[in-house]
């Protein structure tokens, strides 16, 4: 993700989405969480939403790098996003390409 930062910062628009989080770690319960920073909790709902599915398509690019048995009809990953200690939004258990967040 370190790279892709990189890519963003030095204006390239594709790579942007990773400017609003800070890490991505994996729990066998929760599934990815996501660490966002205060400008994530500035944006709109549809915003966040295209940086959640972002985040889906670098956890399956990192998933298919580690040699994982990924296919693209598989559903995205199922996510969380985190301000701090506080949950701030997930990705839908039965529809993992919608989201909610909570309110600001």
């Amino acid at each position: 993700m370190i790279q892709d930062q990189k890519e963003a910062e030095n204006g390239e628009d594709a790579y942007a989405w990773s400017l609003f989080v800070g890490g991505i770690v994996y729990d066998k319960r929760r599934g990815f969480i996501v660490k966002v920073n205060d400008n994530f909790q500035q944006l709109s709902n549809a915003n966040k939403t295209i940086i959640g599915h972002s985040v889906q398509s670098f956890i399956q690019s990192q998933l298919l790098m580690i040699g994982k048995d990924v296919q693209p009809d598989d559903p995205y990953p199922y996510i969380n996003f985190h301000y701090g200690y506080d949950r701030v939004g997930h990705s839908r258990m039965w529809d993992p390409a919608k989201f909610k967040f909570s309110e600001s």
